[in-house]
């Protein structure tokens, strides 16, 4: 692994790494799992696994869960599930600093509990509570605010940092749910949930994770006109994303991507949205399976943001768009 000397999008100076090594690692993940039903009424379930990392200085992790159901009517069932889970961190983020190696596996403490109703042989409804308690995650030592809870979004190093194991989260919320199978050619989704998840950094700040999204929905529909012949739409809403605004400052001085730590992720992207159509045909020949299909994708033509970002060439705040409308077709083949 090299990389120079380098700013990095929070305007620290990284040192030279120059690291070359071959590194070797194992993992190892037994389980035991028992299940019962009793009375014809309650379903039982326990389980344990271990993980075993041998990167890591702190080895290994157990792992307890357990669940439940219990028939109230044939028709409502009530859930309910606590567990621990445990990831470790991907290896490249240990190899780069030895003092990496004391980071620990991930954990998550999480329970859930909901109802589960059939009010027809087509028709599921589900209601859920969930609690999440997150803990060890990775810290940037650099950054004390930058949690690698939220590798994926804006700010990612591929881990080339010292880290702490000193970021701990919560996600806690509620989930609606109804599924409709396909009868009389018609079949359905629809999904919303409310949820609150926050992570607490090295500098003992709490602040929304950058997966926040808040209120979540999504809705499919579809009908099958014919045998042959079906049209189907999807919709789907999320609330703003956080974000980490830029340093135009320093973006300007740098002419790079700065962002402004001391705000991280304190604003909030526009709400999502997006509407999709399609319409498939099925068909036979020559003894093949043949699917034919048109795909208008954000039929809205809404302008959703996927980034912010420092433009070089303008020398100001710019931003990365996902697609607008755009129609789509293909074919698919079985033989």
């Amino acid at each position: 692994i090299f990389r120079a000397q380098t700013i990095d999008v929070y305007g620290s100076t990284l040192p030279e790494l120059n690291y070359d090594a071959v590194a070797e690692a194992y993992k190892l993940s037994p389980y035991i799992q028992y299940s019962k039903n009793l009375f014809a009424r309650l379903d039982l379930m326990a389980g344990l696994r271990y993980d075993y990392f041998s990167y890591l200085n702190d080895e290994g992790t157990i792992s307890p869960r357990a669940s439940t159901g219990f028939y109230i009517l044939d028709n409502l069932k009530l859930n309910a599930a606590y567990g621990i889970y445990h990831q470790a961190p991907p290896l490249l983020w240990l190899v780069a600093y030895d003092q990496n190696k004391d980071l620990k596996q991930m954990k998550t403490e999480q329970f859930v509990t909901g109802i589960e109703y059939y009010p027809s042989s087509d028709l599921k409804i589900t209601v859920e509570y969930f609690e999440k308690q997150y803990s060890d995650y990775p810290n940037s030592v650099l950054n004390p605010a930058v949690t690698y809870a939220n590798a994926g979004a804006e700010y990612q190093t591929l881990g080339l940092e010292p880290l702490l194991p000193a970021s701990d989260g919560y996600a806690r919320g509620v989930e609606f749910f109804i599924q409709k199978k396909l009868t009389n050619g018609l079949y359905g989704m629809f999904n919303y949930s409310f949820s609150k998840i926050n992570f607490t950094s090295l500098d003992g700040i709490e602040r929304p994770s950058s997966f926040d999204y808040q209120n979540v929905l999504t809705a499919i529909l579809g009908y099958k006109i014919t045998n042959n012949f079906e049209v189907s739409a999807k919709y789907r809403f999320m609330g703003g994303r956080p974000y980490t605004p830029l340093d135009e400052a320093a973006s300007a001085q740098f002419n790079q991507t700065i962002y402004d730590y001391t705000r991280y992720n304190g604003v909030r992207y526009k709400d999502y949205q997006r509407l999709d159509v399609r319409v498939d045909y099925r068909f036979e020949m020559f003894g093949w399976a043949l699917t034919t299909y048109l795909d208008f994708q954000n039929v809205l033509n809404i302008e959703n943001v996927e980034q912010i970002i420092w433009n070089q060439k303008t020398m100001q705040v710019d931003y990365i768009y996902q697609w607008k409308f755009l129609p789509a077709g293909g074919i698919k083949i079985e033989f």
